[in-house]
């Protein structure tokens, strides 16, 4: 009797292991990538902290479960609830979003500043390289994204199972593909625009205008291609002059313009609040 009864027992123990579902975990990479999204300083962090300042009835949350990441919001009256789950799906974080939702893209970039934390990349360099690539045309393996006409649906790939390469850096300098404006007039306008490791701001108009234009690590002739290319498309008043005068990158001062190569940080601040702890600046004003 004693030895039916143990094999009974061993049977249902088998039975019992095939029927209860295994709990699985987040894969390391996942839990990473998870981690760093809220981790202080994260885009993330910082869009939840103005939520909680000016809309403090608005849930912003991210959720991490076996195999996914999933962002969400709600209870906003300026805008719709969503959520927005990112699949790992190999070396890749992938988001399926309808091909009109802009704030699903939104979320695609808040975890790629993610990636860019747990892997110790500077995320304005981050951001500028798969700008660049994009602008560029040049082959893409780390935010793949792929548009759905007949299914009007959008995918965004994410590669998050390492540091980017950034090969391409040295190729991407701010030029007309990637400075989509039209000469200055005499309204105030605030553009800006980035690339690789070349960025740029501009604040004013026709005749007085400031443009700060940043680089990572030391400035080189990319950040001066990138400052001529900038002021050959807004054309501020003095800017043929400029062109005519300007062979390399020095100080400069005359009635026409000034260039300042490492302006103060207070001078920075005055043109962008952000931290960009490791780059290089020009400061170019047009005007009086």
């Amino acid at each position: 009797m004693m030895k039916i009864f143990v094999k009974f027992a061993v049977m249902m123990g088998l039975v019992l292991t095939a029927v209860l579902p295994v709990c699985a975990e987040p894969s390391e990479i996942l839990k990473k990538i998870y981690d760093a999204l809220l981790s202080e300083g994260s885009d993330f962090s910082k869009g939840k902290a103005i939520y909680a300042e000016y809309y403090p009835e608005t849930k912003y949350e991210a959720e991490l479960t076996d195999e996914a990441i999933t962002i969400s919001i709600s209870g906003n009256e300026y805008m719709p609830d969503g959520s927005w789950t990112f699949v790992e799906d190999g070396d890749y974080l992938k988001l399926t979003i309808p091909s009109d939702d802009f704030s699903g893209y939104m979320q695609a970039t808040n975890i790629l500043n993610a990636v860019g934390i747990c892997y110790g990349m500077d995320s304005h360099l981050l951001s500028g390289y798969v700008n660049g690539l994009g602008v560029k045309n040049l082959e893409n393996k780390y935010f793949v994204t792929k548009n759905d006409e007949e299914n009007k649906t959008y995918e965004i790939s994410i590669y998050a199972a390492g540091p980017y390469n950034m090969k391409e850096l040295d190729e991407m300098i701010l030029d007309k593909d990637s400075l989509d404006f039209e000469p200055l007039t005499e309204d105030f306008l605030s553009q800006a625009s980035s690339v690789g490791k070349v960025f740029m701001l501009a604040n004013g108009n026709v005749d007085d205008l400031k443009i700060l234009v940043g680089e990572y690590g030391e400035l080189d002739d990319l950040a001066y291609q990138s400052l001529m290319n900038v002021v050959n498309v807004l054309q501020p008043k003095g800017w043929e002059t400029f062109a005519s005068e300007y062979k390399e990158l020095t100080d400069a001062q005359t009635d026409a313009y000034t260039v300042k190569l490492n302006p103060s940080e207070e001078e920075v601040h005055e043109m962008i609040e952000e931290d960009r702890t490791g780059w290089s600046f020009i400061l170019t004003h047009f005007g009086e």
